[in-house]
């Protein structure tokens, strides 16, 4: 075995770890509990589950790569606004969205009581059936497959679709046949975040009271006290996101998918009734997916900043940024020294894929399980160390950030790899063939060649990965250290006691912090 393959063994090793801890629970399976589970909730469970992940799939899916084609191959009033606007709805943690959402129509809500008055309307249940959940989840997720699939799409020749158009094909058709195609490895590397982010989320569904994985293992842990039973069932939510990662990379099988130009201005000029069209969808979307939420968050947050308000919210401020930065950051480098192994050589390596995707693996893993996990496992080598340096209960490893900011590398890489591996993927080997031509070595050829070309793809990697960090709850509620507060962990505390106006003060400044990276990526893409 090569050296190169050697370090992505490590890495992969190293990332995976926390799935070889839950797996371990197997060893001592309490089977009582299992069977009472497996009676009860398992038939639902796995409905609900399977149900949610293609309404996801679909929903997300086709509203993201909809939106994506919209604004990068297509002019319309507005497009440029939009460019930007479609990515907003990222930066809101989809529980936030959820309880906003339920607050406005749920039966009692404002929408639904004055609809009963106005009309003969007799009101619904939101909370029954998933057709609300998957909604909540498609309007929070659709960025990751729109942020992907705009790369993908940018990264098109225009003498494709110009090819298309001399032969008479329609609009539609070159959609299909020409630019779907040379998209669909960004596409289907959006949908699978968003699918494994549903996998893993507890908020929505626990607000909305739909049985999935999530509220199962919650259930294992907060009712029964069984971190054995909660990471049995973690391990099958683990074994859901595997075939979800295989499944994608085999059906890819070894197609290639990279051009050697990429689209500077929109190849169609919408116009009438066309124009018209797109700019309502558009506004319909913002509306539906930003607008509406923040709106309500801001008649919240008005009518309590006199109370909540206080200095400890720069500190909460302070302590969400810095760890969403240096997450972000560790992140992206490990993704850029794994992919840079992978894309080495022009044949791809079946087992450098196939250690990418045990890498990426902890991404279905919830933050609660991998915590405890970790927990367990940095807690033995602290008796360790305090056994032999004879140390009374110092908590040298388990209580520092290093243990923090390494579940979030080991849960978010795969976040990471996705939009950088695209980038890769639209690298066309003969810079790489000129290059070797010309005597550079494997580092030249990375730093001269690999890194500016995909730099636009890391940036959205950073930008995703310190969002994913700052909005993550389970993990960095048990791992942190004393006194790290979050703004996400604030937002948890008010919301569990039901105090959803109070928790729209610290919701808007995890937004508006979120918003703040987001503008600074932009402004890199722009620049470039």
């Amino acid at each position: 075995m090569n050296r190169s393959r050697l370090v992505l063994l490590f890495w992969a090793v190293v990332l995976a770890a926390p799935i070889f801890v839950v797996s371990l629970s197997w060893l001592t399976p309490q089977w009582s509990l299992l069977q009472h589970f497996v009676d009860t909730l398992l038939s639902d469970m796995l409905v609900n589950t399977l149900v949610l992940l293609v309404g996801v799939a679909v929903g997300a899916g086709i509203l993201g790569t909809g939106l994506a084609w919209l604004v990068t191959l297509c002019d319309f009033p507005g497009r440029r606004w939009f460019e930007w606007l479609f990515f907003l709805p990222f930066v809101l943690p989809a529980y936030v969205v959820a309880f906003v959402y339920l607050g406005l129509f749920d039966f009692a809500g404002p929408i639904q009581s004055f609809l009963r008055e106005m009309t003969s309307f007799k009101g619904i249940d939101v909370r029954t059936g998933s057709a609300s959940v998957i909604l909540v989840f498609t309007l929070v997720f659709y960025p990751y497959v729109y942020m992907l699939a705009r790369i993908g799409f940018q990264s098109q020749r225009y003498t494709f679709i110009e090819a298309g158009q001399t032969l008479g094909a329609s609009s539609f058709k070159i959609f299909w046949k020409v630019s779907l195609p040379l998209a669909r490895p960004s596409i289907v590397a959006g949908i699978t975040l968003a699918l494994m982010e549903t996998l893993s989320d507890f908020g929505v569904v626990s607000i909305f009271n739909y049985d999935t994985f999530t509220t199962v293992i919650y259930s294992a842990w907060e009712d029964y006290r069984s971190v054995e039973v909660a990471a049995q069932v973690a391990s099958l939510l683990v074994l859901f996101s595997f075939l979800l990662i295989f499944a994608e990379r085999y059906s890819r099988g070894r197609a290639k998918f990279y051009t050697d130009q990429c689209l500077v201005e929109p190849p169609y000029r919408l116009k009438g009734w066309q124009a018209l069209l797109a700019s309502v969808v558009s506004i319909l979307v913002v509306t539906l997916a930003f607008a509406l939420p923040v709106t309500q968050l801001l008649i919240w947050a008005w009518q309590n900043f006199a109370v909540e308000w206080g200095g400890h919210y720069w500190n909460l401020i302070w302590n969400s940024l810095l760890l969403g930065v240096m997450a972000a950051v560790m992140a992206v480098a490990v993704a850029l020294l794994l992919l840079s192994i992978k894309y080495r050589k022009r044949e791809r390596s079946r087992t450098d894929s196939l250690l990418l995707g045990v890498a990426s693996m902890g991404y279905a893993l919830p933050g609660s399980v991998m915590a405890i996990g970790l927990l367990f496992v940095f807690m033995m080598i602290d008796r360790g160390m305090q056994h032999w340096f004879g140390i009374e209960a110092l908590l040298l490893v388990s209580g520092g950030l290093g243990v923090l900011l390494y579940a979030y590398l080991s849960r978010f890489i795969a976040v990471a790899l996705g939009p950088v591996e695209g980038a890769f993927e639209s690298v066309q080997p003969s810079y790489v063939e000129a290059a070797q031509t010309m005597g550079a070595g494997r580092f030249t050829i990375f730093r001269r060649v690999y890194l500016p070309l995909v730099l636009p793809g890391a940036a959205v990697a950073f930008l995703m990965v310190a969002v994913d960090v700052m909005k993550e709850l389970p993990a960095t509620y048990l791992l942190r250290p004393y006194g790290w507060d979050t703004l996400a962990i604030q937002v948890y505390e008010l919301a569990a006691e039901g105090l959803y106006e109070r928790a729209a003060l610290p919701s808007l400044a995890l937004i508006a912090i979120s918003l703040l990276i987001l503008w600074g990526v932009k402004r890199i893409e722009y620049r470039r």
